[in-house]
């Protein structure tokens, strides 16, 4: 009986870790997407609504905010819950087609990372906290900080 249980444990563990590296994947084309964003958003040549930039800020403070000390799979279930909070702007006439583009790509990729982990409506502290490897925890802590730099210069555009 106690090692069916232990067995059940070690299984969900290998589980867990192959979850947070597909996790870690998707989570990687939604920081990519922001941070594609910054320039095209600079180089619109009209004036941008600041719900813009401050939705790529947003979907970037989601990420960039998390503790990276001891990275575990619950921080990305915190990420989670915040991306699912946050809403695509509405996108007004006349802006280039290329900024119409790169926010839905967002909302896409969020909405994809959302789905594809089965993490949609999560809340912080709800799956297993288990910490993550060293590769996921050095790839984990690079997205963080990219992420943060992001949300620093999609800030700096909000006029």
């Amino acid at each position: 009986m106690k090692i069916a249980y232990l067995l059940s444990l070690v299984i969900l563990a290998l589980l867990l870790a192959t979850v947070s590296c597909g996790v870690l994947s998707t989570l990687q084309v939604v920081v990519d997407a922001a941070a594609a964003a910054v320039p095209i958003l600079e180089a619109a040549g009209v004036p941008i609504p600041p719900a813009l930039p401050a939705y790529v800020a947003a979907v970037s403070d989601c990420i960039g905010n998390a503790d990276t000390t001891n990275p575990t799979t619950g921080q990305i279930a915190t990420i989670a819950a915040c991306l699912a909070n946050q809403v695509e702007p509405a996108l007004p006439p006349g802006l280039p087609q290329a900024v119409a583009n790169i926010i839905g790509q967002i909302a896409k990729d969020v909405a994809n990372f959302l789905a594809q982990n089965n993490v949609k409506g999560i809340r912080a502290g709800t799956t297993a906290n288990v910490p993550l490897n060293a590769r996921e925890a050095r790839t984990f802590h690079d997205l963080t900080a990219k992420a943060r730099e992001t949300s620093r210069k999609a800030r700096a555009l909000i006029k």
